[in-house]
């Protein structure tokens, strides 16, 4: 019976996991947009994070109104641009250093082989190398523009949402591809869940490795630094007595 208690327990918190991933998400961006207006956005993403983008234009009143979206990344390289747009999806992926890329593990997955639309380069292979070994943050901007509007009172609601990590995976895709039900397709998503958590902690004890390296040179540039110049203070006040000694048995005082 006792042994029969914690599987008991285990099943109604993993129904709740499985409720959670399931909840429509609300970080999307929602927006609206007049004649001549444009409106940017940024995303930091760490190096080798995928990106995956959804847009999409709907008419808030009457007139014609073209919307353009454009994608660049940290050296002002275009990645994804498209003109008049109505609904789509973008996809490209960070940088990725020398140790290879973060998530190695999901090139086989089909839903990260999906191609990328007109306009983007795909993944980039410039590496910052100030970082070393750590992982860097590169910023990515969104900008949004519409085009002179043929009535005054004309605008379009525009929704942009941005997933990065395992929320920018098709499962959908890995579902029909994989033949996996409702609980597998939960039970990958909250795999890559964990393991999206874990990259993100790998990724904060490399960079706190990297400031202690940093505190530590420091400290060790300090110690040299006081050492140097208490050498230097001694040596000028040797110097100081023994010149004010010669200069009073010059002058006869002493």
């Amino acid at each position: 019976m006792a042994s029969r208690l914690p599987r008991r327990r285990l099943c109604p918190l993993l129904l709740f996991l499985l409720l959670l991933l399931h909840l429509p998400s609300v970080d999307a961006l929602q927006f609206f947009l007049k004649g001549g207006q444009r409106k940017c956005f940024s995303e930091d993403v760490t190096a080798g994070t995928r990106v995956l983008g959804e847009y999409l234009v709907t008419a808030a009143g009457g007139g014609h109104l073209q919307v353009d979206l454009k994608v660049s990344g940290p050296d002002e390289k275009i990645i994804y641009s498209k003109e008049n747009i109505d609904h789509g999806k973008f996809t490209f992926q960070a940088p990725s250093g020398p140790e290879g890329q973060r998530g190695s593990g999901h090139h086989g997955d089909p839903s990260q082989q999906e191609p990328h639309q007109e306009g983007g380069d795909g993944e980039h292979a410039e590496w910052d190398e100030e970082y070393g070994d750590v992982w860097p943050t590169y910023t990515y901007h969104f900008c949004v523009q519409a085009h002179s509007a043929d009535a005054p009172d004309t605008r379009r609601k525009v929704t942009l949402q941005v997933n990065t990590g395992a929320a920018a995976k098709d499962y959908a895709t890995v579902a029909k591809v994989e033949h996996l039900d409702n609980l597998e397709v939960a039970l990958r998503r909250m795999e890559d869940e964990v393991r999206s958590i874990q990259e993100e902690l790998e990724h904060m004890r490399a960079r706190e490795e990297a400031m202690r390296s940093i505190n530590e040179g420091v400290s060790r540039r300090v110690l040299w630094y006081s050492f140097i110049s208490c050498c230097v203070m001694v040596a000028a006040g040797i110097w100081q007595a023994r010149y004010l000694n010669a200069f009073f048995k010059a002058k006869k005082l002493i």
